[in-house]
């Protein structure tokens, strides 16, 4: 079956593990090969794969299960995903998700438009044109992750997530697909299974333990509280109410999670490094203030302000 995603209709019926190519336009350009680099440094074993040209992964969408795999037709500009999935009636949040995932919607030509004039991000946005914003299917997922990503690298966190995917997930079944072979078939756990999960058992802090435990709680409670529609402010504030989530967190939250284009997280370590190298003495609070200036794409200029560490050789972004 093939579904275009632009006009947003789909069959109401299919067999279980349903094979579906999705045709995902966006407006070009794209920097594919940024959101592959992004997606390959922070894959959680099991769960994700990265490719050379594909990302894929498992997926838990509504009452839906299934996999994914996602590449990009450059010419035609639009992403193409090839997915099975169990529950053909939740194919239309899952298309939500997937250009949500991909940040499908922007519009490059605007932010750059605005972002290019910045002498702090001229030469970033020069580099990468398309750059978006990595998105994320699950943000219960995505919020545990930035839980576990405090103060810690990034190959740390991604270590954690996938202790307790392997301990509290579940396997897809097995479907001899092809096209899949050796591809990931853990999802990541429900926020039922971490309520009351002894996360310490797989090397996570007791701190970072109990505030991924309050943190499913309050999603089992309202399983709609990282949802896609949500305020992002409403979001934060109730996100601020769990003992061990910060500005920081809240607002990673919001620029992958829910996708808010305005997000900025200026308590990141990376961004302080990327505008130490303006104004040395720059500080969190500073940067806040700064950044005022990059509204409403702050969240395109984090992104670019962590791509120009990228792009200097031995840099990397925190």
């Amino acid at each position: 079956m093939i579904f275009d995603a632009g006009n947003h209709e789909a069959c109401s019926r299919a067999a279980p593990t349903s094979a579906i190519r999705l045709l995902l336009p966006y407006r070009p350009p794209l920097d594919w090969n940024g959101l592959l680099g992004f997606f390959a440094e922070r894959a959680v074993p099991g769960v994700e794969q990265v490719t050379a040209d594909e990302y894929r992964r498992t997926f838990r969408v509504g009452a839906a299960i299934g996999w994914v795999r996602l590449s990009n037709d450059v010419e035609r500009a639009q992403v193409i995903a090839h997915v099975h999935i169990d529950r053909i009636d939740c194919l239309p949040a899952l298309v939500g998700c997937l250009r949500d995932l991909v940040d499908a919607d922007c519009d490059p030509e605007s932010v750059a438009a605005d972002l290019g004039q910045d002498p702090w991000l001229r030469r970033s946005v020069a580099r990468r044109p398309g750059l978006r914003i990595p998105g994320s299917i699950d943000g219960f997922e995505q919020a545990v992750r930035a839980i576990l990503g405090q103060q810690v690298s990034v190959k740390a966190a991604r270590t954690l997530a996938g202790r307790i995917a392997a301990r509290w997930g579940a396997d897809i079944p097995d479907d001899d697909e092809p096209s899949m072979a050796g591809a990931p078939r853990r999802l990541f756990p429900t926020p039922g299974a971490l309520a009351e999960a002894a996360l310490e058992r797989d090397g996570v802090l007791s701190s970072q333990a109990a505030t991924i435990r309050e943190l499913a709680r309050a999603l089992v409670a309202d399983p709609d509280l990282l949802g896609r529609f949500r305020p992002p402010a409403a979001v934060a504030k109730r996100l601020l109410e769990i003992r061990g989530i910060g500005n920081w967190t809240a607002e990673y939250v919001a620029l992958r999670a829910l996708g808010n284009s305005d997000a900025f997280p200026a308590a990141d370590l990376g961004l302080l490094k990327a505008a130490r190298r303006h104004q040395p003495a720059m500080t969190p609070r500073a940067l806040e203030k700064w950044a005022e200036r990059w509204r409403p794409w702050r969240g395109y200029a984090t992104l670019y302000l962590w791509a120009s560490l990228d792009d200097e050789p031995g840099r990397a972004a925190a």
